[in-house]
């Protein structure tokens, strides 16, 4: 069975390893996209493993993981969180058409997903 998803995840591995998966959901124009980029820039200045951003939509099947469409211009990945992890990479002599997860498929280890929540009106969010 496929699950499609118009979310965002970033993927991520070190050597011959299944992917690891942290993505978010939410509504649009919440702040998944740059989320994601800020996330992928600390994950791999961390730790330099080989990244892949699914923006947007991706799809689930079988326990592999597909983007289900091409990224949209940089306007819509947060221009400042894609310029910035743009730059992380070129300074490591990486680029950041690599993040691109173009149309492969990709195997699942351990996922993660956060539920970005807003509320409305002037009582502020408590733990």
């Amino acid at each position: 069975m496929s699950y499609e998803f118009h979310e965002n995840m970033v993927i991520w591995k070190k050597g011959e390893a299944a992917w690891n998966g942290f993505g978010f959901l939410g509504e649009s124009k919440h702040g998944k996209t740059p989320l994601s980029f800020a996330f992928a820039r600390i994950l791999f200045l961390s730790d330099k493993p080989e990244i892949k951003i699914l923006d947007d939509c991706f799809t689930i099947e079988d326990g592999r993981t597909r983007q289900c469409r091409i990224w949209g211009s940089r306007d819509h990945l947060g221009q400042a969180y894609y310029t910035e992890l743009a730059e992380a990479l070129k300074v490591s002599g990486r680029s950041i058409t690599e993040v691109e997860p173009g149309h492969d498929s990709y195997p699942l280890g351990k996922v993660a997903m956060y539920l970005l929540l807003f509320a409305e009106g002037t009582a502020p969010l408590k733990k």
